[in-house]
């Protein structure tokens, strides 16, 4: 059955309630993705530096996730394509807003300072990796649907897949301050930090 991409953007639409679409639903959505290979992850102290403001570095994490989730709300909308080529096209225009709005969601960690503790370098760390996992998942997904032949129903549904799995990474990382419960001074500065509101 074809997998069109109108079923993965109500699936993106609800990705602030934190709920992956099943990949098995007889319509599922397709996602987006660009070729280009996942950003390194870097060291960072286990120990806050000294000088180090928790709550710029919360409010820079937490805009930094939460610009993500608002960016998801902004995937371009598909219709019921009545052709597979018209699917496909639209399934690769989300793909590649996707695989955008994780680069800026990296690009965002990659500008933060030092963590202030070992559990805010973990969260930024994991962020990270489940970001970059997604951008590459949707990225791969891309490269092969551009490649295939115009209407070519196995390779539509095999975006769709591949969109789902991107966003299953991606959803793993939706919570920013979730992320900090185990430092009870980030959660305190999480509470005066603007972007984690």
């Amino acid at each position: 059955m074809l997998r069109s991409t109108f079923f993965f953007a109500a699936c993106l639409a609800a990705s602030l309630a934190l709920t992956a679409c099943d990949s098995g639903s007889e319509t599922p959505q397709a996602p987006g993705d660009q070729d280009t290979s996942a950003p390194a992850t870097t060291s960072t102290p286990a120990t806050s530096p000294a000088g180090a403001d928790p709550v710029a570095w919360v409010d820079g994490f937490c805009g930094a996730v939460n610009g993500f989730s608002a960016r998801l709300n902004e995937m371009p909308q598909p219709t019921n394509g009545d052709t597979v080529g018209e699917i496909q096209r639209q399934t690769s225009e989300l793909l590649a807003h996707f695989v955008t709005t994780l680069d800026e969601a990296i690009a965002a960690l990659d500008a933060l300072g030092p963590p202030p503790d070992a559990t805010a370098e973990t969260a930024e760390r994991t962020t990270r990796d489940n970001y970059a996992t997604a951008r590459e998942t949707a990225a791969a997904a891309k490269e092969k649907l551009d490649a295939a032949h115009h209407e070519d129903v196995d390779a539509q549904n095999h975006a769709a897949d591949g969109l789902i799995k991107a966003q299953e990474h991606a959803h793993k990382s939706l919570d920013p301050v979730g992320e900090l419960t185990g430092s009870p001074e980030l959660v305190e500065a999480a509470a005066d930090a603007p972007n984690c509101g």
